[in-house]
């Protein structure tokens, strides 16, 4: 009942022509107001991205939500603010902008830099590859082994054209490349991938360099 109540929220102000192709308008989105000035509009949902520009005391069009942050079009581009500062009547309702896979990236992302270190499980202090990967997606309640070889065991096999933004990598790194898993990440797209290595710590790299993609392994999907 709740989606069909917002459904027709997003449709019943379209008015419909009688001729032509497009009848749905280019931005389907909710309300909202600004209830304070000088509102940072950022590219990303957090504090530290950059602000595109500011926005006082106006109508937003709110397209998604994500942790405490509104997506909304702002001259025709995606954008965020503070949900802090706005009023709508259909928070409810609105959808969130990222799947459960980009949140685990969105939050893996924090901790670019944390430096390695083996056996580690802090995400600020130190991690290993499996102890990132553990942590991160404990964040969001989803349990997995703490090593690497054992993580490789806790999901569904997937292939690699397969994968998806969230899913688990699986490396052979020891320098026998004999299949036996030594190092994990977690895929982001576009073949990059999100991992703490054993010398620069939590990274991204792609699966298309030399060097990843001989000692590729296996991909395992945890996300339901």
């Amino acid at each position: 009942m709740k989606k069909f109540f917002c459904i027709m929220l997003l449709t019943t102000s379209i008015n419909i022509p009688s001729f032509g192709i497009n009848i749905f308008p280019d931005v389907l989105g909710f309300s909202g107001n600004i209830t304070a000035t000088n509102v940072n509009v950022r590219t990303n949902p957090n504090i530290h991205s950059d602000i595109l520009n500011t926005i006082s005391l106006s109508d937003v069009k709110i397209l998604g939500h994500n942790d405490g942050w509104y997506q909304i079009d702002f001259e025709d581009e995606s954008a965020w603010i503070s949900s802090t500062y706005v009023n709508t009547e259909y928070e409810e309702c609105i959808p969130d902008a990222y799947t459960k896979g980009e949140k685990i990236i969105n939050y893996g992302l924090n901790f670019v830099g944390t430096p390695y270190v083996w056996g580690g499980n802090s995400l600020t202090k130190g991690v290993d590859c499996s102890g990132f990967t553990k942590e991160v997606y404990n964040a969001f309640d989803i349990k997995i082994s703490r090593v690497s070889y054992q993580q490789a065991n806790d999901g569904d096999h997937i292939e690699k054209d397969e994968l998806e933004t969230g899913d688990l990598v699986f490396f052979d790194t020891d320098g026998v490349n004999n299949g036996h898993i030594s190092h994990v990440g977690i895929y982001m797209k576009e073949d990059k991938f999100i991992h703490s290595d054993g010398t620069k710590g939590v990274m991204i790299s792609s699966l298309d360099s030399p060097y990843y993609k001989q000692n590729y392994v296996k991909s395992v999907r945890v996300i339901q």
